[in-house]
């Protein structure tokens, strides 16, 4: 079958191989393949993902998180850990160091950026006794934080912490990472409808978004030690939550997208949240819940700013990411 290498608007009501795809009868398309549909009505091929690394960073073992940052010099840096090692680029993924830390925690990450005085931070949770931090050339371990964090987020000026003591959520003190004692650090109860621990955190706009399998509800404000945090008076949901906290991925000038038990959700400030994935419900009927909640962060998500595209990858089966779906933003496809 002749392949169409530009735009291709007509199409053919079967597998054609001597007719050339701008022969074929406009709108007859049942079925495309790798392929997106664009707003005028005309098809594109998907592309595919660029390799970053020509040879395995280590011999065995699954990457759990990776992530940019920007040293307080300018330097652009990928951190990326695979296994119990990491490891860093500073030429965008051409060449990678050896390992910057070993024995690390197996298991997937959640990364937080911050400026402390004239130092820029990058720092890393995934349930270990200690929260892991890295400036650009050293990694080591922030001292006084909470023991087994797995979601971390900055938010005005504190770093936030929950995933490690049932409903709390923990804020260091403001512009100090390394001070979380009360009068300075707070400790919030996260008064919640569905009574499930937190799944994530993600700062938006105004607020920090806190999840939980069922629910979302929001923290705003610089904090207070008596502040109550409930999915009623301060609560976006009482029934859509986050099952995967890499699915997590700022979209757009001021938005939001991640993946609910109904599918791929959408919020901004001035639309709420919004179910995005309501085309494609039958893929996610397909897909095995279950496996996914018993590993909640294996799923990822990614967003392409040029096509406007969300792109959520998860796994059926296996220890691998195996599925992928792509959503427009603009047309909801």
């Amino acid at each position: 079958m002749q392949l169409a290498t530009g735009l291709t608007t007509d199409f053919s009501f079967g597998a054609l191989d001597s007719a050339a795809p701008t022969a074929y009868p406009k709108n007859a398309l049942a079925s495309a393949v790798n392929a997106r549909l664009l707003p005028d009505g005309s098809v594109r091929r998907r592309w595919g993902s660029q390799r970053l690394t020509t040879a395995a960073l280590v011999t065995d073992g699954v990457g759990y998180g990776a992530s940019s940052f920007v040293t307080a010099a300018g330097e652009d840096q990928i951190i990326a850990i695979f296994g119990g090692s990491a490891f860093v680029s500073r030429d965008g993924g051409v060449t990678w160091s050896t390992a910057i830390a070993t024995g690390l925690r197996e298991d997937y990450y959640s990364f937080a950026t911050m400026r402390v005085g004239s130092s820029n931070y990058l720092f890393m949770a995934n349930g270990d006794t200690t929260i892991k931090r890295w400036d650009g050339t050293t990694w080591d371990t922030l001292p006084n934080a909470p023991s087994g964090v797995k979601y971390i987020a900055t938010f005005n000026g504190r770093l936030y912490a929950t995933g490690h003591s049932g409903v709390l959520v923990q804020a260091s003190k403001t512009a100090d990472p390394a001070t979380w004692a009360s009068p300075d650090g707070l400790t919030l109860t996260v008064n919640q409808n569905s009574g499930n621990t937190p799944t994530g955190l993600f700062q938006i706009g105004p607020h920090l978004l806190l999840f939980d399998r069922s629910a979302t509800s929001y923290i705003d404000g610089f904090g207070e030690q008596t502040i109550l945090v409930a999915t009623g008076a301060t609560g976006f949901s009482r029934s859509v939550g986050c099952v995967g906290f890499r699915t997590i991925v700022a979209v757009g000038d001021n938005a939001v997208c991640w993946l609910s038990r109904r599918g791929i959700e959408y919020y901004s400030p001035s639309t709420g949240i919004i179910l995005l994935s309501g085309p494609i419900k039958r893929f996610f009927q397909s897909v095995d819940l279950a496996e996914l909640y018993a590993n909640p962060g294996r799923m990822s998500g990614a967003y392409d700013e040029i096509d406007q595209d969300y792109w959520l990858a998860l796994s059926t089966t296996g220890v691998r990411n195996d599925r992928i779906a792509v959503v427009h933003l603009i047309q909801s496809a």
